[in-house]
């Protein structure tokens, strides 16, 4: 987490593939936020990929339920050779 005077964003994170599926997501989320409130920060962001139709994205789900709530969504390029 990167914080600054009252804001902090969540940066990346990540789950190997045999913890998955264990609630360790949520945790880091609950905790960064925590230490976030205890170093006076009010403002929190993140970022993840968009859900799409029938494809449910874990990352996108715990933030929601962590209160984060969608302010945009950004276009992804891609590069093909």
């Amino acid at each position: 987490m990167y914080a600054q005077d009252a804001a902090a964003h969540l940066t990346d994170a990540a789950t190997l593939a045999p913890f998955r599926r264990r609630g360790i997501q949520k945790a880091m989320v609950d905790r960064r936020v925590f230490d976030g409130l205890e170093w006076g920060c009010s403002w929190f962001t993140s970022e993840t990929a968009a859900p799409k139709p029938r494809a449910p994205l874990v990352s996108h789900r715990n933030l929601r339920r962590a209160g984060f709530e969608m302010a945009y969504v950004r276009a992804k390029y891609v590069w093909e050779a």
